[in-house]
């Protein structure tokens, strides 16, 4: 039992460590450089409204610095006119070009809010998936060792204690289990704000974190209690000699964000 005990515990903590370590890796780049890219280009529109706004200011002055004060009554009177006309047409076309910019900055603010979202909701959902399959994992192991208890309960072993060690890991499996679906319920309901902002987006996201970060730790105890399980179990089967497997260090992802 020494033998299969640390076995156990060394595909329990790879596990783990991989899992942790892989629990935010899902590949934003492309969306970071979309967002990159549209905020460049709302730059740049933003720029365009401002020089358009100069150039209008300048065209006016223009039409207004030609405008002749000679000639008869008549004539200035045409004059005036046709400068009017003249001025409004300018304005009207910078309008509508004004317009369509803002239209299209708007456009891709709302699409980088989007992309925000997306890449939030992306990270945490591979993060719920990575603390679904340690779980999983964990519990797997839990029926094998309990495979190995009624054998040795069989063969006239004393597993009293892993026994009721094994079932007090059952019920933090039960609860981290609990816990993880409790985090995707959250992340399912989360709102994104109607700011594109990054802060505002985070915010809306604090919630579904904090609720990954107890499901973390409620696997991070379940993977204590069956390590115990197995201690005990390899204990039982060897009463006068204490277990001398190393029990491996468990990581869980400490942070959720990217």
């Amino acid at each position: 039992m020494k033998k299969i005990g640390i076995l156990s515990l060394a595909i329990l903590g790879g596990l783990m460590y991989a899992n942790s370590a892989n629990a935010l890796t899902t590949n934003t780049q492309p969306i970071r450089a979309a967002i990159i890219e549209n905020n460049q280009a709302i730059k740049t529109d933003i720029d365009q409204l401002k020089t358009n706004r100069e150039e209008l200011k300048g065209e006016i002055q223009g039409l207004r610095a030609t405008s002749t004060a000679t000639g008869t009554k008549a004539e200035m009177l045409q004059n005036r006119k046709e400068t009017k006309s003249a001025i409004q047409e300018k304005v009207n076309a910078s309008k509508i070009e004004q317009k369509n910019l803002k239209e299209a900055i708007k456009a891709k603010q709302e699409a980088n809010k989007n992309l925000r979202s997306t890449r939030m909701t992306g990270q945490l959902d591979k993060a719920l998936q990575q603390l679904t399959a340690t779980i999983t994992a964990t519990e797997n192991l839990a029926e094998r060792t309990n495979s190995r208890i009624e054998k040795m309960q069989k063969a006239g072993v004393n597993v009293t204690a892993a026994l009721a060690q094994l079932a007090d890991t059952r019920t933090k499996i039960t609860a981290a289990k609990t816990a993880i679906d409790a985090a995707k319920s959250v992340l399912a309901t989360v709102t994104v704000p109607s700011t594109e902002t990054t802060p505002e987006i985070t915010k809306a996201f604090a919630s579904s974190k904090t609720a990954i970060k107890s499901a973390q730790n409620t696997i991070r105890i379940a993977h204590q209690a069956l390590v115990l399980t197995i201690t005990t179990v390899a204990k039982s089967n060897n009463p006068n000699k204490s277990a001398t497997s190393t029990v491996p260090t468990t990581q869980t992802a400490s942070s959720t964000t990217n």
